[in-house]
């Protein structure tokens, strides 16, 4: 099992300010691809997390 990481508390953060933010939005503000941020995410859900 993996656990979560600064990154995936960053995601965390700006989607619980804005359950609505788009990925595009979210990988701009950090600085990385939206792939990156769609696969994060994905697992995040896919952990029950």
């Amino acid at each position: 099992m993996n656990h979560m990481d600064d990154f995936d508390l960053q995601i965390l953060t700006f989607l619980d300010n804005d359950g609505r933010m788009a990925y595009s939005a979210i990988a701009t503000a950090m600085g990385v691809s939206n792939t990156m941020i769609h696969q994060r995410i994905n697992r995040l859900v896919e952990q029950v997390y």
